[in-house]
């Protein structure tokens, strides 16, 4: 069964490996050489990103059915293979774990998702089923393996000056990456034409660092 929850989309994300050293030709480039209307302007070189992080988020999704808004804290793996997210929204804690090693043959994701609700007070409900998420695992091919497309320099509110880059997800889904001098991901945006659904993610407080395995332990859910 296809299930659309919090923090899932039904655009899957599975563009990684594990490799470790990170150059960012971006940096290499005179910011002069990067405005769109420069006679120096050129198409740079996408840069590798640094997948093995966690941070806090603030996420928007919306079509005209709904608009859905949540904060949490997320961890990001290649290594493990696994992202998860906790969130709070309206009355409720949950915690999705994605585990993208386990996927299914038409390409969904397992997840165990844990949520108290409708208060802290509510006994705690764990289930799982496969899905497709709305938070990627950022391998450090995430751009280059979709050959993605310099956008420009942005400003990001929570980030300061950024890369912004686009790639066309399946051949039909617009998706923008923004990226900090380090290599970290600051956020992403896409459009689900589907169901004509706008989803933006912004990360903050953005920590550089592999994650313990003992992080992504979970409670045993019932499918």
């Amino acid at each position: 069964m296809r299930r659309i929850i919090a923090g899932s989309l039904m655009l899957p994300f599975i563009l990684y490996d594990h490799a470790s050293s990170i150059d960012n030709p971006v940096d290499d480039i005179p910011s002069s050489n990067l405005r769109p209307f420069s006679s120096s302007f050129h198409q740079p070189t996408p840069p590798l990103l640094k997948g093995a992080f966690k941070a806090n988020f603030n996420q928007h999704k919306w079509d005209q059915n709904l608009s859905h808004i949540t904060s949490g804290f997320i961890y990001n793996s290649p290594n493990n293979n696994k992202v998860r997210v906790d969130q709070a929204f309206d009355g409720s804690l949950g915690s999705s774990l994605f585990d993208f090693a386990n996927v299914t043959d038409d390409g969904l994701i397992l997840n165990k998702y844990f949520l108290i609700s409708p208060s802290i007070a509510s006994k705690p409900n764990c289930t799982q089923y496969s899905t497709n998420p709305g938070f990627p695992l950022i391998g450090p091919d995430f751009l280059t393996s979709a050959r993605a497309v310099f956008v420009g320099e942005v400003d990001d509110e929570f980030n300061g000056r950024v890369t912004s880059w686009e790639i066309l997800y399946q051949g039909r889904i617009p998706v923008t990456v923004n990226v900090g001098s380090e290599g970290e991901v600051t956020g992403y945006d896409f459009f689900a034409v589907d169901l004509r659904t706008r989803v933006i993610t912004k990360f903050f407080n953005i920590v550089l660092s592999e994650i313990e395995e003992d992080v992504f332990s979970f409670p045993v859910c019932k499918s």
